[in-house]
């Protein structure tokens, strides 16, 4: 994006999406999705993929050098039990 390498979004929801497919064996359902700020490829890069499982909110950010947080992306993952007939 204008000469700058970011991380794609779709990158952040595969991560969320593994993440929450590790609490089921379900299909995975992504809601009220926001991407705030894009991440901006750097070799110090790490990002954290945070979920809460009590009611299904997630958060992608990431630390810059002074200790700052960056919220990347926040939303709602859940997973659809499969059912065995």
């Amino acid at each position: 994006v204008y000469g700058v390498k970011v991380v794609p979004g779709a990158a952040h929801l595969s991560g969320v999406i593994e993440q929450a497919q590790s609490s089921g064996s379900g299909a995975v359902s992504l809601s009220r999705v926001e991407f705030r700020i894009p991440a901006i490829f750097a070799t110090d890069l790490v990002l954290q993929f945070i979920h809460d499982s009590k009611d299904g909110s997630f958060l992608v950010r990431s630390a810059d050098n002074d200790g700052d947080w960056k919220v990347h992306v926040v939303g709602f993952a859940s997973v659809q039990e499969s059912s065995s007939d």
